[in-house]
This record gives C-alpha cells, structure tokens and sequence, in this order.
C-alpha cells in the first residue's frame, strides 16, 4: 500500500511538470568575436550607404522635375503656368510695414515675384533675347543680394539694377510722381486691375512715405519767345491735369496772333496714354485711327484686355478673344511663335476737336525722351507735326520706339513698389519715330526758333 500511494505520488507530481521549449531571445547571448562585430558594422555601413544614395536619387529626380516646370528655358514659354502664380500671391500674407524695415523673407519672396512675373510675361524677340537670357542668368547672384541687403533703399536699387538688365525704357519702377499721376486718374475705377494695384495698402502707404530724389517740377510750362509762337513745354504727363493745360494753351492762344507750337517733349518718359489719347485730339487734322494684333503669354497683359473689353468709354477697343498663337497663319519673323501663348487684336480711334484753329505743330525731343512722349509725337507727325532730337548721337535708341500701349503694372507685396512692365508684342516690325531734323544744341530753344521761323 505504501508502495502504491509513494508511486501514485510520484506520477501525480511528474505530470503536474510543464516542459517549456526555450527561445534564442530567453537564452542568454554569447559575446560576438571581433571578426563578427567587424562584419556587423561594415553590413550597417553599407545599408546606410545605400539609404544615402536613394535619397540623394529622390532629392536629384525632384529637383530635375521642378526645374522642368519652373526654370527658364529659350523654348516653350508658355509651359510657365501663371495660374501657379496667383495661387501663391492669392495666399501670401503680408504684414504692414510701416514704421519698420523690410526682412530679408520679404525680401526675397518679393524678388522672386518680380523674377517669375518677368519670366511669364516679358515678350521676348530676336532683338531682346540675348537681354532676356542675362536676366534670366543673373537670377542666384541678384536674389542672395537682394536677401542680404542692409536697408530698403539697398534693395530698391538691387530692383532697379535687376530691371535695367533688360534695357527696356518701359520696363522700371514707378517714381512717387509716375505713381501719384496715375492713382489721382485711376482711382475712381474702382473695379479695373490698374486701380486695385496702385490702391493696394502696401502701395499706398509706400508712396506717401517715398521722397523723390530729384525735386523737379513737371508740370506744363508756357514761353513765348516771340508773339507768333508759343513753346509749351511737357516735362510729364498728367491726366488729372489734362484740361486744365488745355485751358492754359487756349487762354493763351486767343491773347495773340500765335502760328506755330513747339511742343516740347526734352526728358518726358511718362506711361500715362489717357493723357495722350485725350491732348493730341486738339490738334489733329484728321481722325486718327490704328490698329494691330499683340502678342502676350501671361495673365499680366490678359488684364489689361479684360479693363479695355469692360470700359465703353475707352478709345482702344478689343474682343479679347485669346486665339491661340500656334494657329496664328501668317508669317512673323521677329519673334518666335512657340515663345507665346495668345494673341489678340486691339484698335484705337481718336476722333479731332475743332475747337482750336490749327498752327503749325513741331514737336522736341532729347535722348531721355521715351515711352508715351514718343507716341504723342508721332501722332502729330502723322498729322503734319515737323520733329526735331536734340541729342549728340544721330544714332536710334530704344527709347525712340514707338510703343503703341503703356506698360502694365505689377505690385511687389510686401515692399508695396510698383513695377512697370513691358508684357506685349505687336505682329508688325516695331515702329521708331524717324525725325524730320536733328540737332545738337545746349541752347535748345534758340535752334528751335531758327528753324520754326
């Protein structure tokens, strides 16, 4: 019995053992040789190696990606999508910088506005193109000055300097008096593009603090060197100021027996075509009326469309219709067609007043002549007017172009400067005012009374 109870014990107490089979991670581990720890390490090496080269691979794709779409390339202007643009501007926030200096952010998020803005819109041509590319180089050296510079005016000049690689006469930043002339005529239209840029707050408060650094006065003067004629002299454009210079003239006209205006036009690089297309309609012979199809691949030439189609009151006119410039059939030999997106068509017609007795017209101009002053004399000359460059080369210059439209304008967000840019092309060869005479006097006036008698 004993014998039995003692094995049934046994038995009881063997089947109550549990046999757990033991893990690699519950025995203990044996220290590594050197020669596997050295085989350990080269194997982490060479994957992190491999993790390095894949990124590297993802970051080098990325960037060749971005560049395709983003940076500058001699062909396919068009594949610059401006909606990309609007995008970023639409969601920029921009503190109030009054009171305080622009930061280097700032900065540079401006500069790389006015960069794209110019790539997108500027309308290259076989004779600006090799402008264009030095622009287009000058980007990484220009953009780290413009974010290490030390004060606004610093970067203002880098702005300046960045535009005069261009060497485009319409393409600058707006001066305080550029800026108040076109605000006091816009700023009633309310709901067009040109007005929303200039009453921007940015701008608004930047111009009021701005201070010209030439304290030139520019409005019209009125010489009469000798009863039968008059020199008006035209150093701007301003429309505000529109009737009552014509009221001067007319004032002075019917106190004497006057045969002939000068014009003069000597240092006037005004933007301001509503002051031209209104003045000139005094002393006109005949309705003038032109017509031309533009040229353009970006959104800031597309507004100007949209104010023109929505104005009645406007002397240029257009259907805006955006015709693709791929399907453009006739042929243009001074631009290529690839580099523009649309094109369209714009007329404008300036019907003459009679309330003047017509005179004989001469119009002066100097080497620092440029924009819509050079318009304004063409008119005339269209009209009979006899032209006359006093300057010491015989040589054109681009500033003798004829430029058919004012530049558009473009908002630098947070330094609230304007720029005015050149946006268009016309299909037509450019047009240069050819002179009838040309002079070189430091005493203009006196050669003009030699040759007006």
């Amino acid at each position: 019995m004993r014998k039995n109870k003692k094995r049934s014990d046994r038995l009881r107490r063997k089947s109550e053992i549990r046999i757990v089979k033991s893990s690699k991670k519950d025995r203990p581990r044996r220290p590594l040789t050197r020669k596997q720890r050295l085989r350990k390490k080269k194997i982490i090496r060479r994957r992190r190696i491999l993790l390095l080269i894949l990124l590297i691979l993802i970051f080098s794709l990325g960037s060749l990606i971005y560049k395709r779409f983003t940076s500058y390339k001699s062909p396919g202007y068009p594949s610059f999508r401006d909606e990309v643009l609007e995008g970023l501007t639409e969601n920029i926030f921009v503190a109030n910088t009054d009171g305080r200096s622009l930061t280097s952010a700032e900065k540079i998020a401006d500069f790389d506005k006015l960069y794209e803005s110019i790539i997108r819109n500027y309308p290259v041509s076989k004779d600006n193109k090799d402008y264009f590319d030095r622009f287009a180089k000058a980007h990484d050296s220009l953009r780290k000055r413009a974010g290490n510079s030390k004060t606004d005016q610093e970067y203002f000049d880098i702005i300046s300097e960045s535009l005069s690689i261009l060497e485009d006469p319409k393409t600058f930043i707006l001066d305080k008096d550029t800026y108040n002339n076109l605000f006091g005529y816009h700023k009633n239209s309310k709901d067009t593009n040109i007005a929303k840029v200039l009453g921007n707050d940015q701008a608004v408060d930047r111009y009021k603090r701005m201070i010209n650094k030439e304290n030139i006065n520019k409005d019209m003067i009125i010489d009469s060197p000798k009863a039968s004629t008059l020199i008006v002299r035209l150093p701007d454009f301003n429309s505000k100021n529109v009737d009552s210079d014509l009221d001067l003239i007319a004032d002075k006209l019917q106190k004497g027996s006057v045969e002939s205006i000068v014009f003069d036009l000597s240092n006037n690089t005004s933007i301001d075509s509503a002051y031209v297309n209104e003045f000139v309609t005094y002393f006109l012979d005949k309705d003038y009326e032109e017509k031309d199809i533009f040229f353009y691949r970006g959104n800031l030439f597309e507004e100007k469309l949209s104010d023109m189609k929505a104005n009645d009151q406007s002397p240029y006119t257009t259907g805006k219709v955006k015709n693709l410039a791929i399907k453009y059939n006739k042929e243009v030999s001074k631009f290529d067609l690839d580099d523009y997106t649309y094109y369209d068509q714009i007329e404008l017609k300036l019907k003459k007043k009679d309330d003047f007795k017509k005179r004989k017209i001469f119009v002066l101009t100097n080497e620092n002549t440029a924009n819509q002053a050079i318009r304004f004399a063409s008119i005339l000359k269209d009209n009979g007017a006899y032209t006359i460059k006093n300057a010491l080369s015989s040589d054109n210059t681009p500033k003798d172009r004829i430029d058919y439209l004012s530049p558009d304008l473009l908002l630098l967000d947070h330094a609230g400067l304007i720029l005015a840019i050149n946006t268009e092309i016309r299909a037509s060869e450019d047009k240069i005012l050819e002179y009838d005479q040309r002079i070189n006097s430091e005493n203009p006036d006196k050669a003009m009374m030699e040759i007006v008698k």
